[in-house]
């Protein structure tokens, strides 16, 4: 596009007009116009039009502003993305106690574990989710308590993702009441990168007084559902500082676009 010749009328004018050398967009200046620009006006009433190069130095900065708002955006979504559903204990969950076989898959003992009473039993199993950080964990879980003959004595159990300890929960002495309890709860930790993929596992943290009963997992929850795990990604500070930039920076690029 070609610099515009600016002629500004003002009815109360003082000056004629002038060749302002300052105006002069010329090749001696690199950018548009051979011809002195033109003005009827002193200096500090009038602005040069935008030549070729002005408008494309804009449109490249709003250009750029443009795309660093969608990575940064991207970002913000990409660290914080929704929770994930699994089906936990299940048929295809391991466990390992002091019974015997002492290990097998949950689904090859009719949907529970074998009796578990001593420190380090455990049932464990590896989901892929896609997420990129997972920092709280929902439990559904159904468990057999069968412990008994230790008034007011708790048992341990330790939950795990990724080896890290994330959280406990605790089996109260029922006097062998053998009830299939569910254990909701939701535990927050620091993130956890796991890059899609997460083992959960969960451990005894204690050996029960011999005679003092047991307790085993079950597929199905104490309302006949599946026992579920929710996987969650809460946003972060930094997560929402990533979405808040982007949104700033497009809010910005449209505004510029649509109210100049």
């Amino acid at each position: 596009m070609a610099c515009r010749l600016l002629k500004i009328r003002i009815s109360k004018l003082t000056r004629g007009p002038v060749d302002n050398p300052r105006y002069n967009f010329g090749p001696g200046n690199g950018v548009c116009s051979r011809t002195p620009l033109r003005i009827f006006a002193t200096d500090n009433q009038v602005k040069p039009g935008l030549c070729k190069r002005g408008l494309s130095t804009e449109t490249s900065m709003r250009r750029t502003l443009l795309v660093l708002s969608l990575i940064l955006l991207a970002l913000g979504v990409c660290y914080a993305d929704s929770g994930v559903t699994v089906n936990f204990t299940s048929n295809n969950t391991f466990y390992c106690s002091q019974t015997n076989p002492p290990c097998d898959f949950m689904g090859n003992n009719g949907g529970v574990t074998q009796p578990m009473w001593t420190t380090g039993d455990f049932v464990s199993e590896t989901f892929v989710t896609g997420q990129n950080f997972v920092n709280d964990l929902t439990a559904n879980w159904g468990v057999v308590d069968r412990y008994g003959n230790n008034p007011g004595a708790t048992y341990e159990n330790d939950v795990y993702i990724n080896g890290v300890f994330v959280g406990s929960f605790l089996l109260p002495d029922c006097n062998f009441c053998g009830t299939l309890d569910t254990i909701v709860n939701t535990w927050y930790f620091a993130p956890i990168l796991g890059a899609g993929t997460y083992n959960l596992s969960i451990v005894l943290a204690q050996t029960a007084a011999p005679n003092a009963g047991s307790e085993w997992f079950s597929v199905p929850n104490s309302a006949g559902a599946p026992s579920t795990a929710l996987f969650s990604s809460t946003p972060e500070p930094g997560s929402l500082a990533l979405l808040g930039s982007g949104v700033l920076g497009l809010s910005c690029v449209f505004r510029r676009r649509f109210f100049r």
